[in-house]
């Protein structure tokens, strides 16, 4: 009981860490005119921030792909903030391209488990009611 407690607690801890810096790193890199407005990672980490609001609801729910995708996010997050600190145009462009691999990565492996959890208990949860259709549809899901 205890292990799984601790299961849980260190998902939701991961999930609450991704969540709380989604897309700062892509708002920072817009800021600084490291990328154009409508970048593939502030649209990116818009979208992680919205299935991750879903996933903070059943953290159990959440694979261990999506949960080593969201850790190598965090160090290609923290590689690109290091990056940039530095001002190496060439370490920057290099980070970047990183930072959007492995964000487009755990869009994918946690957007599978958020989706999932859509179609499974949407409607037996008010929170997953109201964030489930703010998710960008997968190929072949109707209506979520």
């Amino acid at each position: 009981m205890l292990a799984i407690m601790t299961k849980r607690l260190i998902i939701f801890s991961l999930i609450s860490l991704s969540f709380a810096a989604s897309f700062t790193v892509g708002l920072a890199q817009a800021q600084n005119g490291l990328l154009g407005e409508e970048s593939d990672a502030v649209q990116g980490g818009a979208e992680i921030h919205k299935i991750l609001q879903v996933l903070r609801q059943k953290p159990e729910s959440t694979s261990t792909a999506c949960l080593q995708a969201l850790s190598a996010m965090h160090k290609a997050q923290n590689e690109l903030k290091q990056a940039t600190e530095k001002k190496e145009k060439s370490d920057i462009a290099l980070a970047r391209d990183i930072f959007g691999s492995s964000l487009s990565d755990a869009t994918i492996m946690c957007g599978a488990d958020a989706h999932t959890l859509c179609r499974k208990q949407q409607f037996q949860n008010a929170h997953l009611t109201q964030y489930c259709p703010l998710l960008h549809p997968e190929p072949g899901d109707d209506v979520l």
